[in-house]
């Protein structure tokens, strides 16, 4: 991981309960063995894969609701 990535604390607030912790780690393990692998290609093209779309948006349902 980079500088900063060492630096993110994983602590969660208070108000933060079972579901979000879910929610980020899934994220999380999705961003590593998904993301993090294709994360030059993605930096050179410029472009973001939007065979990763449905799973964000998926993501952006549950959390919002």
């Amino acid at each position: 991981m980079g500088f900063l990535g060492d630096l993110v604390l994983d602590v969660d607030p208070p108000f933060v309960g079972g579901e979000h912790r879910l929610l980020r780690k899934s994220v999380r393990e999705f961003a590593e063995k998904t993301v993090r692998p294709r994360a030059r290609e993605i930096d050179v093209g410029n472009q973001y894969p939007r065979d990763l779309l449905p799973v964000l948006a998926g993501w952006w349902r549950q959390a919002s609701g």
